[in-house]
């Protein structure tokens, strides 16, 4: 049950985002099971690595650690 509460609020905010492309992203992996890759087009990357890069900067700008969002945009690249 607890599942189901966490996916609707990833597909509220997905929904609600403003940004349907990364809300739908969002969705993607989400629905992705445990330790199950996933292949993405050159599209969605480009997407992910703009989203993960848009955080990194809002971080930097209010001053916060920004190591989970560098480790994964070197996976991205």
């Amino acid at each position: 049950m607890a599942n189901n509460k966490t996916s609707l609020t990833y597909q509220q905010r997905a929904v609600n985002t403003g940004w349907r492309e990364t809300g739908y992203l969002i969705l993607k992996v989400d629905s992705l099971p445990v330790g199950k890759k996933s292949v993405f087009t050159s599209e969605e990357i480009h997407l992910a690595r703009t989203a993960v890069n848009q955080l990194r900067n809002k971080k930097i700008q209010q001053g916060q650690y920004t190591d989970a969002t560098d480790d994964m945009l070197l996976k991205l690249v």
